[in-house]
């Protein structure tokens, strides 16, 4: 079905409205920028390359426009909606910065609550994010960061009943933060 459609919008470039044809590069599903372009050379009519100026002028129109809503928005949302229509659009690369910004940030929030629900807030926000890996060992680790982390701070009780709970698991650094709190 979409093979057909895609055929049928290449067959009619000449045909087809300026702005269809942009909605149709946008997509991105059917066609792209040079599948558009190539037909529209292939008729070889002097209306092509008016109308691949149009079709630039137009891309690029709507590139600024979707650009400004992602910047007014601030949002991963946005930012990737603006990546999904323009992935080599204008803002691409201030884009790609943005995102990696955001996932920073929330990165190290995630790193300040250090617990189950932070971590995977940030795992759903970027689920291919930069420090996945990082987030899904200390997911695998959560019963020590929870340890580590209790407050105000941890006592030989608490260590006691991780190693009870996880015999095997940071053994030496039990012991350690153990023989630190007996010698204080």
């Amino acid at each position: 079905m979409d093979e057909e459609k895609r055929k049928k919008i290449l067959n009619g470039v000449l045909s087809i409205p300026e702005k269809n044809l942009v909605n149709y590069i946008v997509g991105g599903k059917l066609v792209t920028q040079s599948d558009i372009f190539d037909a529209l050379r292939a008729t070889n009519s002097p209306k092509a390359e008016d109308k691949i100026r149009t079709i630039k002028t137009l891309l690029r129109t709507l590139d600024e426009s979707e650009w400004n809503i992602a910047v007014s928005n601030d949002t991963i949302n946005s930012y990737n909606t603006y990546l999904t229509k323009f992935p080599q659009g204008e803002h691409s690369i201030d884009c790609k910065s943005k995102l990696e910004h955001l996932d920073d940030l929330i990165w190290n929030e995630a790193l300040d609550k250090l617990g189950e629900v932070s971590l995977n807030q940030y795992k759903s926000l970027f689920p291919n994010g930069r420090h996945m890996e990082e987030c899904n060992m200390y997911l695998s680790d959560l019963p020590w960061l929870e340890v580590k982390a209790k407050q105000p701070s941890p006592t030989i009780d608490d260590y006691e009943a991780y190693m009870r709970k996880y015999p095997g698991c940071h053994d030496d650094e039990v012991m350690s933060a153990i023989n630190d709190l007996k010698d204080d």
